[in-house]
């Protein structure tokens, strides 16, 4: 804990700084696991590399994270990205992941406003871009920053809180409101559009600390997509075509199972998206995705080996191509201290545009 301030107590606060981050190696099969969805993905995809697929070294960069408690109720915290730019690329960014105030004022009910990750589900709160905190060395495509078939990120204001049952079970709520979905979804919008809409999403969480916090939640989000139709991958003046306003419905729940042997994660999410205009070629599009993934734990808790399963699917509703995806991976993960943990994993892509095969290695670390 660093004390920051002036001379007196009354302008002292208490900070407390950590990081985490990861260097991942790739071998990757020659052949993709499909051949048509590669050459869609080449020729209209949003990069020249598909996102999340290793082959050679890969340092992923390295998230800073700062919390001060600028009173008994009132904190603030603060998380910056120092990443390297995905897609074969060498080039160097600072994306902020987080920026809020939190005030406490009872278990049952707080306060949040800023930046944050979007309170829906348990891996876009737990467990995004977390590495050191994950068994398998990927995240979902369903919680990528770059895809966003889900809003990862939220700016808004949130009341959320915990109200406890019997037996030292509990109920957790969130709910939120903010800025809604800019015309390029993927992207978070910090000052809001004046024409642009809102988000809503909601949280519902029981958690049972008698089986090391295993829980049961029900999440959903609405929200309001403005922005224009494209009729062909590659059209590049939006200006030129008509206006696109949609309406969009998604769930989210998921169940977490923790004992001393073994820990289930499982998670759904589907969402709609209506069309308000009629400009579309069909009045409604459709997304879902699964992922489920067991691990023992072994060795005092320390060997992790694992079984992952993940697919999504979606009806194309997107300005770059987006292939369905089917992969199943095998792997362990291995902590060598509280501040280290080494993984490998084996991954078979039974759809999409990555390589069928991919063998990985990743040494992760948090302080």
């Amino acid at each position: 804990i660093l004390l920051l301030g002036g001379g007196t107590p009354s302008f002292a606060v208490d900070a407390r700084f950590s990081g985490f981050g990861d260097v991942i190696l790739g071998l990757r099969s020659d052949g993709p696991a499909d051949d048509v969805e590669l050459a869609r993905y080449e020729a209209n995809g949003s990069d020249g590399w598909p996102l999340n697929e290793h082959d050679g070294f890969t340092v992923t960069g390295v998230d800073f994270v700062t919390i001060v408690d600028l009173s008994e109720e009132l904190t603030f915290l603060t998380e910056a990205n120092l990443q390297t730019v995905r897609g074969g690329s060498s080039e160097i960014e600072i994306d902020i992941e987080r920026i809020f105030l939190n005030y406490s004022y009872s278990q049952k009910v707080n306060f949040q406003t800023g930046l944050y990750f979007t309170p829906i589900g348990y891996h876009n709160r737990f467990l995004y871009s977390r590495a050191w905190l994950m068994d398998s060395i990927q995240i979902p495509d369903l919680f990528e920053e770059e895809l966003n078939l889900v809003p990862t990120h939220s700016v808004g204001f949130m009341v959320h809180g915990t109200f406890p049952l019997r037996s030292g079970n509990s109920l957790r709520y969130i709910v939120n409101i903010a800025n809604g979905r800019g015309p390029a979804p993927n992207a978070a919008i910090y000052a809001r559009d004046p024409d642009g809409g809102m988000e809503f999403t909601w949280l519902l969480e029981w958690t049972i600390p008698q089986f090391n916090q295993s829980r049961f939640g029900l999440s959903g989000w609405m929200d309001q997509v403005d922005s224009r139709y494209l009729p062909e991958y590659g059209d590049e003046d939006p200006t030129t075509s008509a206006g696109l306003s949609m309406d969009e419905i998604g769930f989210n729940p998921y169940v977490v199972i923790n004992t001393h042997l073994f820990h289930i994660l499982a998670e759904y999410v589907w969402s709609t998206r209506e069309d308000r205009e009629g400009n579309l070629p069909q009045d409604e599009y459709t997304m879902s995705g699964f992922t489920f993934e067991i691990s023992m734990r072994l060795k005092e808790g320390k060997l992790h080996p694992y079984i992952s399963v993940r697919g999504d699917t979606d009806e194309g509703f997107t300005r770059v191509y987006i292939p369905e995806t089917q992969a199943v991976m095998f792997g362990a993960a291995y902590d060598v201290s509280s501040h280290f943990r080494l993984k490998t994993e084996f991954v078979h892509n039974m759809e999409g545009h990555r390589a069928e095969n991919v063998l990985m290695f990743q040494a992760a670390f948090g302080f």
